[in-house]
């Protein structure tokens, strides 16, 4: 049984970090490295997921968080977790969390603002503490995980895009703040810049706990994006630059060669489409293997064509 005040102790603190096993697993993969390490330092718990709980497209693992919180409720899991996306880092290794949490077993949970708007609903789920030692912050996870299920087959079909035919797991929880303030009343907004920090500056390094490296914020492709955390990290942990011949590290997929990009296009085409690519169509796959690699960029092309009108009439017909 759980109290409202839920008086979870400080050290029944887990971290729960998620990806898909294709394309943002090389990034878990290093990020981790900074999470693990802070747990193994400070006596917390860590877990991770990789795969999809529910869902079709390598985006969607975003909504494992939603499954996973769920299913830490049904095993009566009844203290902090520490949500963190594949992409965050925990920067201060040193930070001490069990201060940090020790006036604050009566709040809910704890987040930070987007900052692209006013409004209090308007949240960060990229990193997130939860209390599941209080009745709101269970059923907001509860409130959570039904609108989640209330997606069909499919609509999540057919959701290929981040965001394109059905909200993303921020935007459901976003709307359950803004519908349903009454479990929002114990929540502690705390300042982006301790705990979903997106630059790594020399002067805000020393003053963030968890830093997110975004997309939107690097201007890079995947593959320099998981170069970029794992430099990040090794500054971080003081370990020497990563090498391929480490023991466990799994070594990336070779390079293309010139003009290697059109001819698996044209081979994706052939072998699911049973026709030559149209322009376009190349144009926009070669550019996709260019510049995400083919670990990243190739996976993304099958879904894109294997989720396509033509193949989907093709097959039928068949």
């Amino acid at each position: 049984m759980t109290s409202e005040m839920g008086f979870a102790s400080v050290r029944n603190v887990l971290f729960l970090q998620t990806a898909d096993p294709y394309y943002y697993y090389e990034i878990l993969h290093e990020s981790a490295r900074s999470v693990r390490a802070y747990c193994r330092r400070h006596g917390f718990m860590y877990a991770s997921y990789i795969g999809i709980k529910r869902g079709y497209f390598s985006w969607h693992a975003t909504f494992n968080r939603i499954v996973l919180l769920e299913e830490l409720l049904e095993r009566d899991f009844s203290g902090w977790v520490v949500y963190m996306d594949a992409d965050a880092l925990i920067v201060n290794q040193k930070f001490d969390l069990h201060a940090y949490l020790a006036d604050k077993a009566h709040y809910s949970g704890i987040f930070a603002h987007t900052g692209v708007t006013p409004h209090k609903w308007d949240i960060n789920t990229g990193v997130l503490f939860l209390n599941l030692g209080t009745n709101r912050a269970r059923k907001l996870v509860h409130f959570w995980y039904t609108d989640f299920m209330q997606l069909s087959e499919d609509m999540l079909r057919t959701a290929s895009d981040w965001g394109s035919t059905i909200p993303s797991d921020q935007a459901l929880l976003q709307r359950i703040f803004r519908e349903s303030p009454e479990l929002t009343r114990d929540i502690h907004y705390e300042s982006a810049s301790l705990i979903n920090h997106t630059t790594m500056g020399k002067e805000e390094d020393s003053a963030a706990f968890i830093c997110q490296i975004l997309r939107n914020g690097t201007n890079i492709n995947m593959k320099h994006r998981v170069s970029v955390i794992r430099e990040k990290v090794d500054k971080i942990l003081g370990e020497e630059p990563f090498e391929e011949s480490n023991v466990g590290v799994s070594k990336p997929i070779a390079e293309l060669g010139p003009g290697q990009e059109a001819l698996i296009v044209a081979s994706l085409y052939h072998a699911l489409l049973g026709r030559n690519p149209d322009l376009i169509g190349l144009n926009a796959y070669t550019n996709l293997l260019r510049s995400e690699g083919l670990e990243y960029g190739l996976p993304r092309a099958l879904h894109a064509l294997l989720e396509s009108e033509e193949y989907r009439s093709r097959t039928t017909r068949n």
